[in-house]
């Protein structure tokens, strides 16, 4: 069962699990429709039933907890699977699950055993056990442990170590698991604050929001580093992006306001849309960098974007564990190249050469035999100056720009010796020197813009 219900019985004998209590207020509120200035937002998936949670696999695949009721009840049912575009939507596992609202895909391998495998936890008797199992890739169904001690895991997630992190929405507690062992207690939060959502950072700091509103943010060993964080009206969830249009900045939902807010590495939220106020509950980036939102109450999944660029490809990692992502920093992409198109390369190596090309098709090639990165721009492609990265060297503090629309604009209407006119796809992909990777280079993402007049 999902954790912001709990708050709603603290006052209330332990001795049954309250089905009754709303799990959103705003389900109740008229639908109202979601804005983002600046991005698109469209339905990625109809007929979800219940979403609760969300993560994605490598391939794209997004897996949703389930739940029937906005109170929510333990009974055993089958996660879902949403295949790679949003359709075909598919129960999955070969058997059901009690109380299947927290879900994570452990694509390593790391705890579950196999690669792929879907975690999934919750309650498995009310008040008395908690249980995480796993679905394997072939949808078979196994218990990785029951407890006593910790009683309705809510949101999991994986770090940058492949350790297992979640909250204990009944117990408040903090836990991981490594290499597949038994979790351990790392942290407990506070009276009165039950953990809901969780989000790790790039760094592996541990962000938990409580069902008052309150993000805490911990230590990947559990020190609690700030008790207070960020406040909002209500609940909220929350997730850092993946670089791309969402940057690699923290983002919460109020699920009662409906608002969705940016949140600075000092705590300042920032309003940037709004109208999700209507029985929305979990958000996942997925590896095209979007944003993905759950939609209880219409059984439906959404999608926020940029509205004339997205991410493709997958970068390389770098000799220091950079994963560069690139992203439109300002302006408009233009055929004509009026204004100006900041197209930027964050997470870069530090105080590193490197370079934009642009071409007119994307590609997927290997970089090299021994390399992670993929050439993700097909040829004949047109190269931008050379820059410096900036940053502290050995650090992922980078940042490679360029000015797309200057190109076109010295072009004369034309990139990589090709005519543009509005409404073209153009490729962009950033490289870099990396002198101990193979080829001492290495390459970013690439993102498909769409050219304005």
């Amino acid at each position: 069962m999902r954790p912001n219900r709990r708050s709603a019985f603290t006052a209330r004998a332990a001795t049954s699990i309250a089905l009754a209590v709303p799990l959103f207020a705003a389900l109740a509120r008229p639908s109202l429709a979601q804005s983002v200035p600046g991005y698109s937002v469209t339905t990625y998936a109809s007929g979800v039933s219940g979403p609760v949670w969300l993560s994605f696999d490598a391939s794209g695949a997004l897996f949703c907890g389930r739940d029937s009721t906005p109170a929510g009840t333990p009974d055993p049912r089958f996660i879902t699977r949403i295949a790679p575009g949003g359709t075909p939507v598919a129960s999955y596992g070969a058997s059901a699950i009690p109380d299947p609202d927290a879900v994570a895909v452990d694509t390593l391998g790391a705890v579950s055993g196999v690669p792929g495998s879907v975690l999934v936890g919750g309650i498995k008797v009310a008040n008395t056990l908690g249980a995480i199992s796993a679905v394997r890739p072939d949808q078979s169904v196994v218990q990785l442990w029951e407890s006593t001690q910790w009683l309705n895991p809510s949101d999991m997630k994986f770090d940058s170590t492949g350790r297992l992190v979640f909250a204990d929405a009944q117990t408040r507690q903090l836990r991981v698991s490594v290499s597949g062992e038994s979790p351990t207690l790392i942290a407990t939060l506070p009276s009165g604050s039950t953990p809901g959502s969780v989000a790790i950072a790039p760094d592996d700091r541990i962000f938990v929001a409580d069902s008052n509103g309150r993000i805490f943010v911990y230590a990947a060993n559990g020190t609690l580093l700030n008790g207070s964080f960020a406040n909002f009206s209500a609940r909220v969830s929350i997730e850092f992006g993946a670089g791309g249009p969402w940057g690699f900045e923290l983002y919460a939902l109020n699920i009662s306001s409906g608002a969705l807010s940016r949140v600075a590495a000092n705590g300042v939220a920032t309003q940037i849309g709004s109208g999700f106020a209507s029985g929305f509950t979990d958000l996942a980036v997925g590896p095209d960098k979007r944003l993905y939102v759950g939609r209880f109450n219409a059984s439906q999944v959404l999608a926020i974007g940029a509205s004339d660029w997205i991410n493709y490809c997958t970068a390389g990692t770098t000799t220091n564990g950079c994963s560069p992502s690139v992203q439109l920093a300002s302006g408009t992409p233009s055929a004509s190249g009026a204004g100006s198109a900041i197209v930027s390369a964050l997470q870069v190596e530090g105080s590193r050469q490197g370079l934009f090309f642009f071409g007119l098709a994307p590609a997927a090639l290997p970089w090299s035999a021994t390399s992670s990165s993929l050439l993700c721009v097909k040829t004949p492609t047109q190269r931008a100056p050379v820059t410096n990265s900036g940053g502290a060297p050995s650090s992922c503090e980078g940042v490679l720009s360029t000015d797309l629309n200057a190109l076109i604009f010295a072009g004369g209407g034309s990139l990589a010796g090709q005519s543009l006119s509005a409404g073209s796809k153009v490729y962009a992909q950033a490289w870099f020197r990396d002198p101990p990777a193979a080829r001492s280079t290495n390459l970013s993402d690439a993102i498909e813009l769409t050219l304005h007049p």
